[in-house]
């Protein structure tokens, strides 16, 4: 998850062996040993960036939340319904929401989780949530069900009180291992996969989501590390190419920059 602090940039990795916090100004990243995480924290948690910092969600065998401020310190930790790996969360009227496996809860920082009795979504693995501009919507998308992806996309509406779940747009080329990352501007990137160079972007007109085609890729990569620069321009890093592990990155820009401020 990203950060923007006045001239700084705070990246968080969240790793099975290790968790790191990299701050970056003008010149080369620091790096800080994140600690504290719960049992469980890692590859299968999900990273949720939010206003007073970013929260770690589930993991390995885990149903709990690690609250982390600004300056990586652990703030709280709070429990969810029952154990989730992989979920799909955003952070929406001063809640999480988490998707996982068909169910849907709400999990307030001041409190322990609780189901939402939402009916008709699948029973999906991974994934993204991703918060409409306006705030009142939010897309599901990006999961496996059957260990295969899914081109079935639901819109969540009502959240974090009642949500309830309608068909959204299909995902023309679902894929595994796409990275996802939200600009400021609220434009969701769906970058690479398996053996694709290709990018997905999706916008909301009002509260109606819909997929773009963005630029190509200069060759394919799955799981990458992917976020936003500034005005919409999004760095893509690393990730498993046709030869391997790659250690380039490549800047990506839209076909119109988002507007400053």
């Amino acid at each position: 998850t990203l950060r923007d602090e006045g001239t700084s940039l705070v990246s968080l990795v969240v790793g099975d062996g290790s968790s790191w916090r990299f701050v970056s100004q003008m010149g080369p990243p620091r790096a800080e040993r994140v600690t504290g995480l719960h049992a469980g924290a890692g590859f299968a948690s999900a990273v949720v960036r939010h206003e007073g910092g970013a929260a770690v969600v589930g993991g390995d065998d885990s149903d709990e939340v690690t609250w982390l401020s600004l300056d990586g310190a652990v703030s709280a930790t709070t429990r969810l319904s029952e154990p989730r790996a992989f979920p799909a969360a955003a952070f929406v009227g001063g809640e999480l929401i988490v998707v996982s496996g068909g169910t849907v809860e709400r999990a307030p920082r001041e409190r322990a989780g609780e189901p939402v009795a939402v009916e008709g979504l699948p029973a999906g693995t991974g994934g993204a949530l991703a918060l409409s501009p306006s705030g009142d919507a939010l897309l599901y998308l990006g999961f496996e069900v059957d260990g295969a992806p899914s081109a079935e996309t639901f819109v969540l509406r009502g959240c974090p009180e009642a949500c309830a779940a309608e068909p959204g747009p299909a995902w023309e080329e679902p894929r595994a291992g796409v990275a996802f990352t939200r600009t400021d501007a609220g434009t969701l990137w769906l970058v690479g996969g398996e053996g694709s160079a290709r990018i997905d972007l999706v916008v909301w007109d009002g509260s109606a989501p819909r997929f773009e085609a963005g630029p190509t890729l200069a060759g394919p990569r799955a799981g990458a590390a992917v976020f936003e620069q500034a005005s919409g321009v999004v760095t893509v890093a690393g990730g498993e190419g046709p030869d391997g592990p790659s250690r380039t990155f490549e800047q990506c820009t839209p076909a119109a920059l988002d507007p400053f401020g």
